[in-house]
């Protein structure tokens, strides 16, 4: 974890980069995901 403020609370700039990466894994994720179907479809039509 990042440096914690005195009172306790994390800074808000690690709550983003969190954020921040939390968004690129799931783009990635769903990302991939459609591009596998879209292979897998473009795979059976062609077959």
């Amino acid at each position: 974890m990042g440096m914690n403020d005195p009172d306790g609370h994390r800074p808000r700039r690690d709550r983003n980069r969190d954020a921040g990466l939390m968004f690129w894994y799931w783009l990635s994720v769903v990302g991939g995901g459609i591009a596998l179907a879209f292979v897998l479809v473009g795979w059976l039509i062609g077959s």
